[in-house]
């Protein structure tokens, strides 16, 4: 095969494939650490209300990885969401330390 061919090929490819990577982004699982509880079926207690601060600092922070399917469907209680958003924290999150509580106390009494 030709360069011109090999290198039309991998252009292809790349054209191909570039999407999926970029839509994937940071949405690929995370897996609990030990001594973290394991994410369960969403809770089935009364929701705040989605258009709440509190909401929206969530979809705000959250889905810039995750889509909130996967923020709703964890059921942590407040030290497992501890845990998981300084999990995040490590991972690149940068939210203020009254954003984080905003957020775990949220996440908690969902």
């Amino acid at each position: 095969m030709s360069r011109a061919a090999r290198l039309t090929l991998v252009f292809i490819l790349v054209v191909a494939l570039l999407p999926s990577v970029l839509l994937t982004g940071c949405s690929s699982p995370v897996e609990p650490t030990a001594g973290e509880p394991a994410a369960t079926e969403p809770a089935t207690t009364e929701q705040p209300a989605s258009d709440s601060p509190e909401a929206a600092l969530v979809k705000q922070k959250c889905t810039m990885c995750h889509t909130l399917d996967r923020v709703d469907s964890a059921d942590y209680d407040e030290a497992g969401w501890t845990a998981t958003v300084e999990r995040m924290e490590k991972n690149g999150l940068v939210i203020s330390a009254d954003e984080k509580a905003t957020i775990i106390q949220y996440l908690s009494n969902r």
